[in-house]
């Protein structure tokens, strides 16, 4: 915030010098390269963050690849994926085409106490069965 004030002050007082020194046509030129590099600025800082965010990504990737079976797998992703994807609850299916009856999570990650039949999908009249089934079959 403080050096927010201290930028936004020294600007003015630059841009106001420059008005006196050139006039109107060197204010708007000086105040046209200010926008321009703020814009680049702003451009640095989103590819920064995207690009950590893909750091973050990879080092997980590759950390899950080392971790023992498929349940240690889910149980890892979930709890670094909250690093990457803010979230309170999340869980990992496994679908049988054939088991249509209920499924339970392989894995879950969640900050409250929770009932892992809480989690259990009713795949006979589910929603989210029948469009995996459809897409399956196509």
């Amino acid at each position: 915030m403080a050096l927010n004030l201290i930028i936004s002050t020294t600007l003015s007082v630059v841009l106001y010098v420059i008005h006196g020194a050139i006039g109107l046509t060197g204010l708007i030129l000086v105040f046209g390269v200010l926008i321009i590099i703020h814009y680049a600025l702003h451009l640095y800082n989103k590819i920064n963050f995207k690009t950590s965010l893909i750091k973050r990504l990879l080092i997980t990737t590759d950390d899950l690849i080392r971790h023992g079976d498929l349940k240690e797998k889910c149980d890892y992703l979930l709890l670094h994926l909250k690093d990457l994807i803010p979230y309170e609850i999340a869980s990992l299916y496994f679908f049988d085409e054939k088991n249509e009856d209920v499924s339970y999570p392989i894995s879950y990650y969640s900050n409250c106490e929770l009932d892992i039949g809480d989690l259990s999908i009713s795949l006979k009249n589910g929603v989210t069965f029948n469009i995996i089934k459809r897409e399956i079959s196509i």
